[in-house]
């Protein structure tokens, strides 16, 4: 499963929760969470006279929605049979308006039972595809598993692979918030699960929302370091709905350093949306730590993609073993807009982890363009495991843009046969868990190639 499939399912969860949670209960006023009171539906009151009462609250300023609400008699206690959820789930995604039938939607997913379920799997797939699909399935698979997980799971097992993709770790999800333990039992039984680790991220996911203690306990006990850092990210972008200094407090005080590299992450990437000047106060304080690398790399991206001069004079300012993470992001977005003047000032630059990080930028940038300039400037990289990992780098784009030409090259390139069987492998770069310069993990890897 694409991790981008998974976080685009997320998106459309928080879409929808908007309207979950104000459930209407029979013949009462309750006040609710948020102070407001809200007369609900009375069990002695016609269907119009619902109606009518809803329409004098705050449940919806639209007529069209109490008249739902009443004809379909929600919030009176009486559960909706498969058939009338049938039909009011068909109504619900007829409307044209998706906010309106969002609304809706999730409304009649609070009167889902374990006997309507898959009569409204069933009514989705009848109904849509494509973008709507991926707007309504993650609310409908979210909300099954914390009603039957059980026969969500079965039910997901007979549609297509893609729809499972989709949804069993959403209905994870909403297990694990719900019954954390059955969730992480249900997990440890799967021996064969392709993309097991989004699955971990789906309980952590879970879990996050209700119980943050909980959620960073089970991200400790991940083995492999990338998926601690993925729950930390999680948790974080959680943490971070309550306030990003909160969230920035939480960060600092966790322990394990593949966690704290994740939750640094999430909250520096957060403030860089609205804020990159305080994004770089922030980051700039870790520059040292070597758990910052992914945060400071993404900072240093951000700025130096408005303007390479200013990621540079960030660069600049740093000290400590990030440094080089901060110029090679910034070369290479100086290399995108003006290649001449990103070599000039990489030409210049002192021997040094800095000016390898930054020659390791400019060969990667120019290699599908100038493999022999690439090639070139891979030679002038003093440290020889920078040197030899640029070279397998740059060699993978020859081979793709030119593969006689790379062929002819190889003999005399002087990889050697491992370096050459990492050339031929599928797919290549880096990815967080390490910077080919030799610095801190976390890096930035080979950014917005």
């Amino acid at each position: 499963m694409k991790p981008a499939l998974l976080h685009f399912s997320w998106l459309a969860v928080a879409a929808g929760t908007f309207y979950a949670g104000t459930t209407l209960k029979k013949g009462e006023t309750t006040v609710a969470g948020d102070g407001r009171t809200r007369a609900v539906m009375g069990g002695n009151l016609t269907a119009a006279e619902r109606a009518g009462t809803l329409k004098s609250t705050a449940v919806s300023r639209d007529a069209s929605i109490a008249d739902f609400l009443s004809r379909y008699e929600l919030g009176s206690g009486k559960p909706l049979t498969p058939d009338r959820m049938r039909q009011a789930m068909s109504e619900a995604l007829k409307e044209t308006d998706p906010v309106k039938s969002t609304m809706l939607f999730a409304r009649l997913l609070e009167e889902m039972t374990p006997d309507n379920a898959a009569a409204s799997l069933a009514t989705l797939r009848e109904s849509i595809s494509g973008f709507e699909m991926m707007r309504y399935m993650p609310l409908l698979a979210y909300q099954w598993g914390t009603v039957d997980s059980k026969n969500a799971f079965a039910e997901l097992d007979k549609q297509d692979g893609r729809m499972a993709m989709m949804g069993k770790p959403i209905i994870l999800a909403g297990l694990a918030s719900k019954d954390p333990a059955a969730a992480q039992a249900w997990l440890a039984e799967q021996k064969e699960l392709p993309g097991k680790e989004f699955y971990t991220q789906a309980i952590i996911g879970g879990l996050a929302k209700s119980d943050v203690a909980a959620a960073v306990a089970f991200a400790a006990k991940q083995e492999k370091a990338e998926d601690r850092t993925r729950s930390a990210e999680t948790i974080a972008q959680e943490k971070i709905k309550g306030g990003i200094e909160g969230a920035a407090a939480w960060a600092a005080g966790l322990t394990d350093p593949d966690m704290k590299k994740g939750a640094m992450q999430s909250v520096a990437s957060q403030l860089a949306r609205t804020d990159l000047t305080k994004a770089a106060e922030y980051v700039k304080q870790y520059a040292a730590e070597s758990w910052a690398g992914g945060a400071i790399g993404d900072v240093t991206s951000r700025l130096a993609n408005k303007d390479p001069q200013e990621g540079l004079k960030f660069a600049e300012s740093l000290s400590g073993a990030n440094q080089p993470v901060a110029y090679r992001e910034s070369i290479q977005a100086w290399t995108r807009s003006d290649s001449e003047a990103a070599s000039k000032y990489v030409n210049q630059m002192p021997v040094g982890a800095n000016r390898d990080a930054s020659a390791s930028a400019l060969a990667s940038s120019i290699s599908r363009d100038d493999p022999a300039s690439a090639i070139a400037w891979t030679s002038s990289i003093a440290d020889p495991k920078v040197r030899e990992t640029t070279l397998i780098d740059v060699a993978r784009d020859y081979r793709r843009t030119d593969e006689a030409g790379y062929e002819a090259w190889l003999p005399s390139s002087g990889l050697s046969k491992e370096a050459q069987e990492q050339v031929n492998q599928r797919g290549g770069g880096n990815w967080r868990g390490g910077p080919p310069w030799g610095g801190p993990p976390g890096g930035g890897g080979r950014g917005g190639r």
